[in-house]
C-alpha cells in the first residue's frame, strides 16, 4: 500500500511540474498573475537592404536574437506606417508576437508595429552630395537658417556635447523647420562660428555653412599643416616632409608623407613650402598617405 501511495505522489508531482512550467523554449506566450495567458512582445531593430514591390528585405542589427534564425527577413509594406516611403538604408524597429518561419528570407508572423528609427541616406564625402533623388545638397535648418554641407570635416579639438539633434526629415527638398534635414534624422549638431553648424554623421564632424553665404573658402576648423616638398612624382603624388601645424588640432608625427596631388593649385617644385588641407585621416603606410582637399604654396612663397 505504501508503494502505491509513493507512485501516485510521484505521478502527481510530475504532472504539476509539466503544467506549472507554462512557457517552453520558442513560445511567445506567458502567464499573467491571474492565470490567464498573455502574448509576449518581441522587438528587434533592422536595416532595410532591399525594396521590392510591396515588400522590403531587412537585416537585423548585430546582437539581435533574430539573427540566430536568419540574416534576412521579408516584411510587407502594408505593415509599415501609411505615410512612410521605405528606402534602402533606413533603420526600423519591428514589434511582433508571432513565430519566425523557416524560409529564406525568413518572415515573422503577427507583426504589431513597425517604427521608423532613422531614415538615412548614403552620406558621401563630397562637397555637393544629394539627398535621395534630389538635386539639393545635404541641408539642415537650425535657428531658422538653412545650412548646406560643405564636404569638409571639422578636425579641431572640441567638447562632445551636442546643442541639438535632427528630429525630422524631408526628401527631395530644402528643410523648412528647425531641427529638420533632407538626409535623415538622429544626427547631433553643434553651433559653430557665425554662419556654420557642425553635424555629426557617421562619426565625422561635417561642416555645414549658411546656404545664403557665397563662400567656397576652406573653414578654419579643417586640419592643415605646412610641409616641404621633397619630390614631385610622375604618378601625381608629392612626397613632403612635415614642418608645422596651427594650434587647435591633434598633432601629427614629424617625417615624410605621400600626398595625392589631385587638388594641387598651381605648380610646386622641390624645396617649396606648401599648405595641405585634409580630412584628418592618415593612412598608416610607409610613407604615410594623405588625401588632400587642397594643396597650395604657403603664404610668403613665390
Amino acid at each position: 500500500m505504501k508503494k502505491i501511495l509513493k507512485m501516485v505522489t510521484a505521478i502527481v508531482m510530475v504532472l504539476s511540474l509539466a503544467y506549472g512550467c507554462g512557457d517552453t523554449e520558442g513560445s511567445n506566450t506567458g502567464s499573467a498573475g491571474d492565470g490567464s495567458r498573455v502574448e509576449r512582445m518581441l522587438v528587434f531593430t533592422a536595416t532595410i537592404t532591399e525594396v521590392e514591390d510591396g515588400t522590403v528585405l531587412v537585416t537585423p542589427e548585430e546582437g539581435a536574437e533574430e539573427l540566430k534564425s536568419s540574416d534576412s527577413f521579408r516584411l510587407a509594406v502594408k505593415d509599415m506606417p501609411a505615410s512612410y516611403d521605405p528606402q534602402v538604408g533606413d533603420v526600423i524597429e519591428i514589434t511582433y508576437t508571432g513565430t519566425i518561419s523557416e524560409t529564406y528570407p525568413a518572415e515573422v508572423d503577427d507583426i504589431k508595429t513597425v517604427t521608423v528609427v532613422k531614415q538615412k541616406e548614403a552620406v558621401e564625402n563630397e562637397t555637393e552630395k544629394t539627398a535621395g533623388d534630389s538635386d539639393y545638397p545635404a541641408c539642415v535648418m537650425v535657428d531658422g537658417i538653412v545650412y548646406k554641407d560643405t564636404g569638409y570635416i571639422d578636425s579641431m579639438i572640441k567638447c562632445g556635447n551636442m546643442d541639438g539633434e535632427i528630429t525630422s526629415f524631408v526628401r527631395g527638398q530644402l528643410p523648412s523647420e528647425n531641427n529638420q534635414s533632407n538626409f535623415g534624422t538622429g544626427y547631433g549638431y553643434q553651433r559653430s562660428v557665425e554662419g556654420q553648424v557642425i553635424v555629426v554623421i557617421d562619426d565625422q564632424w561635417r561642416i555645414f555653412r549658411d546656404i545664403e553665404i557665397e563662400d567656397d573658402s576652406i573653414p578654419e576648423q579643417v586640419k592643415n599643416f605646412n610641409a616641404e616638398v621633397k619630390e614631385v612624382k610622375d604618378d601625381g603624388t608629392l612626397l613632403v616632409s612635415y614642418v608645422s601645424m596651427p594650434e587647435g588640432f591633434v598633432s601629427m608625427s614629424e617625417g615624410d608623407y605621400m600626398v595625392f596631388a589631385d587638388n594641387l593649385r598651381g605648380e610646386v617644385s622641390k624645396g617649396d613650402i606648401v599648405t595641405i588641407w585634409f580630412n584628418g585621416i592618415v593612412l598608416e603606410t610607409d610613407p604615410a598617405q594623405i588625401g588632400a582637399y587642397r594643396i597650395e604654396k604657403a603664404e610668403g612663397q613665390n
